[in-house]
């Protein structure tokens, strides 16, 4: 880059044949350009260079990793979906049960111990669905979460 340099100078000394009085000043005016920096330019150019390369690495590396994450939540959402469906299925075929065991009673042919047991069987199932349920909100929450999807949208 170019360099303009402004230098002034002033002194007093002894009386001269040049300065009777002994004041001497000077002002001058020098302008530079480096031709040649040693290669410090191209170096500093070179390692910027690195930096950037080595950003854009860095990018595609979390760029892959939250692609990833993303399918790995996906897949959660779709498998907590899955047992929820299942869990579903299981309570009605618990209440089913529950309500055969319960008729059985009413007419003599179950014992009070099954009807416990076919209540009990039911109330599990009911446990589980919630359960999945909740499995189903939370891995849905995890891929919106990966997916920057917000509340509002």
């Amino acid at each position: 880059a170019p360099r303009l340099d402004l230098v002034g100078d002033a002194s007093l000394g002894p009386a001269s044949f040049s300065s009777p009085d002994g004041f001497q000043w000077s002002v001058s005016l020098l302008a530079s350009w480096q031709v040649w920096d040693g290669g410090a330019r191209s170096a500093r150019l070179a390692v910027a260079d690195a930096e950037i390369r080595e950003q854009r690495l860095a990018l595609q590396r979390a760029t892959r990793g939250a692609g990833i994450e993303r399918q790995r939540a996906l897949r959660g959402w779709r498998s907590a979906w899955a047992a929820a469906q299942v869990a579903s299925q299981s309570q009605q075929v618990a209440e089913r049960i529950a309500a055969q065991v319960t008729a059985r009673f009413e007419r003599g042919l179950a014992t009070s111990f099954e009807v416990s047991e076919a209540d009990e069987g039911r109330h599990r199932s009911q446990l589980e669905q919630s359960r999945a349920a909740l499995g189903v909100q939370v891995a849905a929450s995890a891929h919106n979460f990966l997916s920057g999807v917000t509340r509002d949208q």
